[in-house]
């Protein structure tokens, strides 16, 4: 179905890193976000804070780094999230985006496979990731999102990638269940 969205959003984002020799490092952000969409008649304010560890090497469990195995590369991100906001403007009252403040938690795991050097898979990423969170306060109790992309790194160089990526789930600002299949070109500069 066609569907008309004139989104326009400004934001930020504030990084602070803690170090342990034995707990390892921490990553921690808060993004505070405004997002406006005038045809689907929304206006959103959100702030999405955020604690991604990584283990130390010795662990030997591949949090917040690369480790091989088995001719790939693994790393498993865990990330705490917390989201939230007020919806000061929507159409639809009785929907996800009601109007009125939000408060969501839970997390993001990711998991990264690449196929290591001088390997039939070494121009081969996989990357697998879901996000849930339970709403506390709000009209929506459950998000769930789930993201798998398989990418090719193209011969000859290193900044050109051809992909496909399946998203089911709901979308991070307009809460609106999807399920879509995508090709993607990457490049990186």
């Amino acid at each position: 179905t066609r569907t008309d969205i004139d989104k326009i959003g400004a934001g930020g984002k504030f990084l602070m890193t803690t170090v342990s020799e034995r707990l390892g490092s921490t990553q921690f952000a808060v993004s505070p976000f405004y997002l406006t969409d005038t045809k689907g008649g929304r206006q959103i304010f959100t702030t999405q804070f955020r604690a991604s560890p990584s283990l130390p090497e010795r662990y030997g469990v591949p949090i917040g780094y690369a480790k091989e195995f088995g001719g790939l590369l693994w790393e498993l991100d865990v990330d705490g999230l917390a989201e939230t906001g007020r919806v000061f403007r929507a159409t639809d009252t009785s929907g996800p985006l009601a109007p009125g403040e939000f408060l969501r938690t839970g997390g993001h795991l990711s998991l990264k496979l690449q196929g290591s050097e001088d390997t039939p898979l070494e121009r081969l990423d996989l990357d697998l990731a879901y996000k849930y969170l339970y709403g506390i306060t709000g009209p929506l109790e459950h998000f769930h999102r789930f993201d798998a992309t398989l990418s090719y790194l193209l011969p000859g160089t290193e900044r050109y990638r051809i992909g496909f990526s399946y998203t089911v789930g709901r979308a991070d600002d307009t809460l609106q269940y999807q399920d879509f299949w995508s090709t993607v070109l990457g490049v990186r500069f």
